[in-house]
């Protein structure tokens, strides 16, 4: 079992590179605050099943680009745009609307149906708009690998919105 350090110790620590990813992925320094205290939250609450020291930062920085992702879902999934309900010339359209809704549900169920992987990969590339090289760069990941994975992925994706 990982040896216990104080948690403020590992805050001091860590705090810089966590904030670092937060910001990179969001490129927003209040948003970037928030996912570092998430972060480290749920890190506090489950700091016992780290069992290496030296695995900490990979950790931390996976929990972070997790809580960053989900941090952005809930925002877009609160948010609700005007020309998703309301045509141009103002008049609703429910018809649109509705297709609207069913295509984004049938979207959401395909990319839920993704490997964890890929489905990180995408939510990185769709949702927070980080290029290839970024993406790869956080998930430690070789280039091609990502390149791959975004491509198996929308294609999956496509199948599934096709059906």
């Amino acid at each position: 079992m990982y040896e216990k350090t104080s948690f403020n110790e590992i805050y001091q620590t860590y705090y810089t590179a966590i904030y670092r990813i937060a910001l990179r992925m969001t490129r927003d320094p209040h948003m970037a605050e928030d996912i570092v205290q998430e972060t480290f939250i749920k890190a506090f609450l489950k700091l016992d099943t780290i069992f290496e020291k030296d695995k900490l930062k990979n950790w931390l920085s996976s929990i972070a680009r997790r809580t960053a992702i989900d941090l952005f879902i809930r925002k877009k999934r609160n948010e609700t745009s005007l020309e998703d309900l309301v045509l141009a010339d103002g008049r609703e359209c429910v018809e649109d609307t509705a297709d609207y809704a069913f295509l984004k549900e049938k979207a959401k169920e395909a990319l839920n149906e993704l490997k964890a992987e890929e489905r990180e990969i995408m939510m990185m590339k769709l949702f927070l708009g980080m290029k290839d090289q970024e993406i790869a760069e956080q998930l430690s990941l070789k280039l091609p690998t990502v390149k791959t994975k975004i491509h198996r992925a929308r294609k999956q994706l496509k199948t599934a919105l096709a059906s």
